[in-house]
């Protein structure tokens, strides 16, 4: 009977205090759901830092979705063990990034909102050359750490363009990479891509001639990387050609 109530004070203790770190973390960016550790992190829009094509979007949210998400989840660990929160050690954080609302405006009439679009993954058939052009593009030293990332999926096709991204584990913040493949003529055609370390973006132009010609998804992340408030703003530095 005794250890019946010594586990049951001690279950009591873990949930209580897990609650009190979880109303700590909550904020006008954080909600956090204390029985499931899933936490809901409302990030700037790409229309608030000025990006408006559709392509500009995407890249926008696959880069913060990429790097975000996988971030924040590092450091909701990092704080659950810096205040000895066991429940969240036993079931760990995880984020879901969503748009930060702007505070409503009054209007005479309402517009209906449009649904996102969704991109389909890329075919199975272009991910040898999708392989075969990141090889190509950041040269055997830089594609042999890419290699060691993980995609978190498949990629996905932006009309003729495929795109690729991926990260280290545990550190998408300071190691990440993207690159896109034209597929225009139905074989993988112009690439260029970016990876990101601790210290700064380098861009690979590949098969581009500068910085202007690139596509606007990979210039929308090229601009997360570098401006965006997550992670911290890092020079950009240009590669011309492919790597060696």
């Amino acid at each position: 009977m005794w250890k019946i109530i010594i586990v049951a004070v001690i279950v009591a203790a873990i949930v209580g205090w897990h609650i009190l770190v979880c109303l700590r973390i909550e904020n006008e960016s954080y909600e956090v759901n204390w029985l499931t550790d899933i936490a809901t992190l409302k990030l700037p829009s790409a229309a608030s830092a000025g990006i408006t094509s559709p392509e500009g979007i995407a890249g926008f949210n696959w880069g913060r979705n990429l790097i975000g998400a996988p971030e924040a989840e590092r450091q909701l660990s990092l704080y659950a063990r810096r205040y000895v929160d066991v429940y969240a050690v036993l079931i760990p954080y995880r984020v879901n990034i969503v748009d930060k609302q702007a505070a409503p405006i009054k209007t005479a009439s309402i517009q209906p909102t449009q649904t996102p679009q969704q991109w389909p993954d890329i075919r199975p058939e272009m991910q040898a050359e999708m392989t075969e052009a990141e090889h190509r593009l950041f040269g055997t030293k830089v594609s042999a750490e890419i290699d060691t990332y993980q995609t978190g999926q498949s990629g996905s096709l932006h009309g003729s363009l495929a795109v690729m991204g991926g990260c280290k584990p545990h550190d998408c913040g300071d190691h990440n990479a993207m690159w896109v493949v034209d597929f225009s003529t139905g074989q993988a055609g112009r690439a260029a891509g970016e990876i990101t370390n601790e210290a700064e973006v380098v861009v690979y132009l590949g098969d581009y001639q500068s910085p202007d010609d690139l596509p606007p998804i990979l210039q929308a992340e090229i601009k997360e990387q570098s401006t965006g408030a997550w992670p911290s703003p890092k020079p950009v530095r240009y590669v011309v050609g492919v790597g060696k």
